[in-house]
C-alpha cells in the first residue's frame, strides 16, 4: 500500500509538470502554475529523504540518521523558499502586489462610472472583470476560445530567455478591439493600442477617449451609453 500511495504521488507530480509544459509554461520565473502540486512534491521529498536514511542507517553508515535526515530535509524546504525568502518574513510585499492595486482601484472607479450593461476590455483577466461584475472581453485570451486557439505570436523578444512570452503571445486587437468595441479598454503601452506586431492607436484615436476620475486614469468608447459621463463630469 505504501508503494503504490509513493508511486501515486510521483505520478500527479509528473502530471502537473507535463500540464504546466502543455500550456506553454509561466510568463515568469515564479512557478506559480505549479504551486498546486508543491505540496505532493514535498510529501514525496521528504518520503524518500526519510527512506534514503533508514537504508542507510541499517548499513551502518550513518550513526544519527535522524538529524541528518531532518537537516537533509530543512536544506531542501530553505532552497525551495528561498527565492521567496522577502516576502516570507514580510520585507517585501507579495508578488505584483503593485498591478493588483491599480487593477482594484480601477474596477472600483468602473464600477462607478459604468452600467451594468457595460463590456470591459482587459489584459489583466482577474481582479477587474471579477470586482466590477461586467462581462470582459479577455484581449489574450485565456477566457476567449477564438483569441486562445489561434497561434503563438514568437516573433518579439521576450524576458527570461524566452522565444516568447506564455500566456501573452496569442492575440487579435482587430478581433478584441475593433470588432466587439467594448465599453473600456484597458491599454496596454501607456495609453496606445498596441501589443505585439498590432499597433490600432490611430483607430482608437477616434473611437476611445482619455478619462481622469479621482486620479484614474481610463480609456472609455466615446459613444457609449453604458458611460455615466454625467458622474464623471461631476466628480471633475
Amino acid at each position: 500500500m505504501a508503494q503504490t500511495s509513493k508511486w501515486f504521488r510521483l505520478y500527479n507530480a509528473l502530471l502537473e509538470c507535463q500540464y504546466f509544459d502543455d500550456v506553454g509554461r509561466d510568463a515568469w520565473a515564479y512557478w506559480r502554475i505549479l504551486s498546486p502540486v508543491m505540496p505532493l512534491i514535498l510529501i514525496l521529498f521528504v518520503h524518500e529523504i526519510l527512506l534514503i536514511v533508514a537504508a542507510l542507517s541499517k548499513r551502518g553508515i550513518l550513526q544519527t540518521p535522524i538529524y541528518i535526515g531532518l537537516l537533509i530535509i530543512f536544506s531542501g524546504l530553505v532552497q525551495t523558499n528561498f527565492a521567496f525568502l522577502g516576502e516570507i518574513v514580510f520585507l517585501k510585499k507579495p508578488y505584483q502586489t503593485g498591478g493588483n492595486h491599480t487593477n482594484i482601484n480601477d474596477a472600483i472607479a468602473l464600477a462607478h462610472l459604468t452600467t451594468a450593461e457595460a463590456t470591459l476590455g482587459v489584459i489583466w483577466a482577474g481582479s477587474i472583470p471579477y470586482y466590477t461584475g461586467r462581462i470582459s472581453i479577455d484581449f489574450l485570451g485565456k477566457n476567449d476560445k477564438y483569441i486562445a486557439r489561434l497561434n503563438p505570436d514568437l516573433s518579439k523578444p521576450a524576458w527570461h530567455g524566452m522565444r516568447g512570452v506564455p500566456g501573452h503571445n496569442k492575440y487579435d486587437l482587430n478581433y478584441s478591439i475593433k470588432l466587439k468595441q467594448p465599453t473600456y479598454v484597458q491599454t496596454f503601452d501607456w495609453g496606445k493600442f498596441v501589443w505585439g506586431q498590432q499597433d490600432i492607436s490611430a483607430w482608437a484615436e477616434n473611437q476611445y477617449v482619455e478619462v481622469k476620475y479621482k486620479g484614474i486614469r481610463l480609456f472609455f468608447h466615446k459613444d457609449s451609453q453604458a458611460v455615466r459621463w454625467d458622474e464623471l463630469k461631476r466628480s471633475n
